[in-house]
């Protein structure tokens, strides 16, 4: 259900189950010439029940959180997990400051919260008005603030102190993924559509056409240079980053991919 690219090179994956898998690239095939992984399967104490939805990292302090289904969070540093605290609904994203120990937990009953990433302590909570899902939201750490995306209903700016209300005049549905570009430009998964909102002027507009069916993940390579879809249709679609012109795409698998990442470059600098 997710993944993370880690510093050293590798991948740590989770979801189903009580186990983390790492994998390591692990040199080219000479007839295919895909890439090759090693892996690992890591067991963690964790509740049996539900599965992990999300995982962030704090890259300043190296710590991974990880919140599942049946509402526990999870703090693992070096190769210890410890669980940080209970929450009364789903866990559906999360994003982390890499200034301070703030973690942002969105959840199925429409809540999010801000938690002490050091106690588990609950210091602010947000409720949507309609008790609609938020099922993403990303934290943006120049203007101190928060989109949580509803499921269907609004995008909600909420400041990072206390998660009051900046403005909730934009539009969601079926949001399931939350980005922001750079400190003005908050990028999300509007149903097979990707919007954007421009935080200084309050526009908010459609910037890649209607993919078929929802686009699940977004990601933009670290040069700057591409965009990568995964759709529910079953699609992986390449896009210019920044004219954001549809260059190509593949028939993904039988089953429904839910992430999509860029491997970090190899020693020749290659993604």
């Amino acid at each position: 259900w997710t993944g993370l690219a880690l510093e050293d090179g590798s991948l740590l994956f989770a979801g189903e189950g009580n186990r983390l898998l790492r994998m390591q690239a692990d040199g080219v095939d000479d007839y295919t010439l895909a890439r090759r992984f090693r892996s690992q399967a890591i067991r963690v104490p964790m509740a049996d029940e539900g599965y992990t939805k999300r995982m962030v990292r704090q890259q300043s302090t190296g710590r991974i959180v990880l919140g599942r289904t049946n509402g526990c969070v999870y703090v693992r540093e070096g190769d210890r997990t410890e669980l940080l605290c209970v929450l009364p609904s789903a866990v559906r994203d999360l994003a982390v400051s890499e200034d301070s120990p703030e973690l942002f937990v969105a959840c199925e009953d429409g809540r999010l919260v801000k938690v002490h990433l050091d106690s588990g302590v609950i210091q602010s909570t947000f409720a949507s008005a309609t008790d609609l899902p938020i099922w993403t939201l990303a934290y943006n750490p120049d203007k101190r603030v928060v989109a949580a995306c509803e499921r269907w209903g609004k995008v909600v700016i909420l400041a990072a102190d206390d998660l009051s209300v900046v403005r909730d005049d934009f539009e969601a549905g079926r949001a399931k993924r939350a980005k922001w570009v750079d400190e003005d430009h908050l990028w999300w998964s509007h149903g097979g559509q990707l919007h954007q909102i421009t935080l200084s002027t309050g526009a908010q507009e459609q910037i890649i056409e209607p993919q078929g069916n929802t686009i699940e993940d977004f990601a933009w390579d670290p040069g700057g240079n591409y965009l990568a879809l995964v759709v529910y249709t079953g699609v992986l679609a390449l896009y210019d980053f920044r004219e954001l012109g549809r260059l190509a795409e593949i028939r993904d698998q039988i089953d429904y991919s839910k992430g999509v990442m860029w491997i970090p470059p190899d020693a020749d600098g290659e993604s």
